[in-house]
This record gives C-alpha cells, sequence and structure tokens, in this order.
C-alpha cells in the first residue's frame, strides 16, 4: 500500500471513530474499553504501529530491524545473536531498560561523553546474547523453565524438573 492510499484508509477510520465516539455518548451500554480504544487510536493518528518480527534461528531478524530503523540498535552477529523479546520505543535518548524475570528493573544509559562506546548496547549484547557455551543447549526451553518455576526449588528437584520439562518437549 502506498503512504497516499495508507493516508486516505486512515483518516476514514478517525472520521469513522470520531463517529462512534459521538454515537457512544448518547448511549454508552457497550462493553467497549474506551481508554485502550483512544489509545489506539492516538498511536494511529501519530502513525505509531507495533510489528513483530519473527522468524527461524540466525535468520537475519535483528539485522532486518536495524536496517528499518537505520540505525546499529540491536546486536548482530553470524551465529544466533539475541534470544530475548526485545521491545524499541523511540526515543529522544538511547537507553536500555531490562525487565528482569524477579520482578526488577534495571535501565541502562548511553554515556553521550563516550561516543565511541553505547553502554546500551553492549549491555543489551550481554544480555540478550547467547553464549558460546550455551549454543547446544534447548535456550527457549530454559527460559521458560526458569521464569515457571522461580526459585523455588533446591538443586535436586531443579534437575528432575528440567529433565522433565526437556523430555516433555523432545529434547
Amino acid at each position: 500500500m502506498k503512504f497516499d492510499e495508507y493516508s486516505k484508509k486512515r483518516d476514514a477510520i478517525l472520521k469513522l471513530f470520531d463517529k462512534y465516539k459521538k454515537a457512544r455518548e448518547e448511549n454508552s451500554n457497550d462493553a467497549v474499553d474506551m481508554e485502550l480504544l483512544e489509545n489506539k487510536v492516538d498511536n494511529l493518528k501519530n502513525n505509531k504501529f507495533l510489528v513483530a518480527v519473527v522468524g527461524e534461528v540466525s535468520s537475519g531478524k535483528s539485522t532486518f530491524l536495524n536496517v528499518l530503523l537505520g540505525d546499529d540498535i540491536l546486536p548482530t552477529d553470524i551465529l544466533q545473536n539475541t534470544s530475548d523479546i526485545i521491545e524499541i520505543f523511540e526515543a529522544k535518548e538511547q537507553y536500555l531498560e531490562v525487565r528482569y524475570a524477579d520482578g526488577h528493573i534495571e535501565k541502562i544509559e548511553d554515556d553521550l561523553s563516550t561516543p565511541e562506546k553505547n553502554e546500551a548496547y553492549d549491555k543489551l549484547k550481554e544480555i540478550a546474547a547467547v553464549k558460546e557455551e550455551y549454543r547446544d543447549l534447548p535456550v527457549a526451553i530454559l527460559k521458560h523453565f526458569l521464569v515457571e518455576h522461580g526459585g523455588q526449588y533446591n538443586h535436586s528437584h531443579w534437575e528432575n524438573l528440567l529433565k522433565e520439562e526437556c523430555y516433555a518437549n523432545n529434547f
């Protein structure tokens, strides 16, 4: 779809939403979450999109996104390099916000006084990359296992649960 076609369709949707909003003021008995709907309409007005890029391991998803965004935001490598879900938002300053499984959040900002080094990028590469010694492990299964079971068990319980998880996933 060309941009002018998109603009016409977007404007038509925005007009339709305005009509719906006026009609709803008269009769608000529907089950629509207006806050959620208005948020989506605001995103449409501001040309903000949610895009999911999925594909096989090492198929170039991070490289594709870097080219699409015009900046080296995601770490890339010949081998699998990112193994986490990563959300990218437009911001004035580059930073990385990490939400760990235990609930704590860490924010890493790029230190502009060291232009040769991007601390946020380096931290993302450190935490999202699959380390060489773990490349043969079923990383997705292990991450799911850790999130599901947390620190609830001792070593022998961990070992048994992990064996069960690997068996259930045909590994």
